[in-house]
């Protein structure tokens, strides 16, 4: 056992299921958008299937939900042919998605036709802030609703009334596995979610107080250029809590890359612990993890017999 160990978790898919609240603010975003642009591409929510989101966060740069979001808009929009080919075409798009994000998609797109591509891009104005961008703003809008909209970004909200789409998270840790993990960690636990703050602690409820709030970074807070699969999120709690290990806890091809990437290049020791069960292709998820040698459970309240076994090997 290292004395000064901690334990970082990752919230979407780990600690919240959220197929019924991103992946639906995803699928209504793309929705709303198309019909403001081109109103003649009717019924698409059909087109933005589960499986669909999920070969975009597979390429290990979609972890972000709006880019997902600008992602399918993108191929959507641009998409040659009659209405019942743009799946196959989108297919095509997330197929060959990678490491680059957005911009492989965009690149991918002008490959077919680049004047469109631009137009698109423009109307847009991906990425950007709520201000500026229609991507981002309806996608908070759905997200936060009305209220939190409001609170997040001081803008009343001008495409969504509704309820909010944060309201269809649910939670997957229970308190008593919560304050076990605590206990054998001595308190140091901690978030790192590509959440905003505001979003966490309305979510989490009472639970956001267990964690150490000074170690805990939510990156939509942050500049862009620090989101996952970045180390900078994990460097930085490791020195809040003055350790050189422990484990993340996290469900996403970039949740590995990340702490992969801290192992290689910084001599950290973090042991990644993959949670599938709440993956729109848990199946697939378990596979990746378990290939990669890396820990995977089905469930995160499975973590404190995880932790057990370990420290009882070692």
């Amino acid at each position: 056992m290292v004395s000064n160990e901690c334990i970082l978790f990752d919230i979407d898919g780990v600690l919240l299921d959220t197929r019924s609240s991103y992946n639906t603010t995803i699928k209504e975003t793309v929705r709303h958008i198309t019909n403001i642009i081109n109103p003649s591409l009717d019924n698409i929510i059909p087109l933005v299937t589960d499986d669909l989101i999920f070969k975009f966060r597979q390429s290990g740069k979609f972890n972000n939900d709006v880019d997902t979001s600008y992602a399918l808009l993108l191929s959507i929009l641009c998409a040659p042919g009659p209405h019942w080919r743009i799946h196959r075409f989108i297919e095509e798009i997330a197929d060959n998605a990678t490491s680059n994000g957005i911009r492989s998609v965009e690149k991918h797109l002008s490959n077919h036709n680049r004047g469109i591509v631009q137009a698109i891009k423009k109307k847009l104005n991906y990425p950007n802030n709520v201000r500026k961008s229609l991507v981002t703003r309806i996608f908070d809008e759905f997200f936060y609703g009305p209220t939190l909209f409001k609170k997040r970004h001081l803008l009343k909200a001008k495409h969504y009334f509704g309820k909010p789409l944060i309201d269809n998270d649910k939670i997957i840790i229970k308190n008593d596995s919560l304050r076990e993990i605590s206990e054998l960690f001595s308190g140091r636990m901690a978030i790192i979610s590509g959440r905003s703050r505001l979003a966490s602690r309305y979510a989490l409820g009472n639970m956001y107080s267990m964690f150490r709030q000074k170690a805990s970074i939510y990156l939509e807070d942050e500049e862009r250029s620090l989101g996952k699969p970045n180390p900078y999120s994990l460097r930085k709690a490791l020195e809040v809590f003055s350790s050189n290990g422990g484990y993340y806890v996290g469900d996403s091809v970039e949740d590995f890359i990340m702490s992969t990437k801290l192992n290689m290049r910084e001599g950290y020791n973090i042991q990644f612990i993959g949670v599938y069960g709440a993956s729109v292709c848990p199946n697939i998820a378990k596979d990746y993890f378990s290939k990669n040698e890396s820990l995977a459970v089905k469930n995160v309240n499975e973590i404190p017999n995880i932790i057990y076994k370990v420290r009882n090997y070692l």
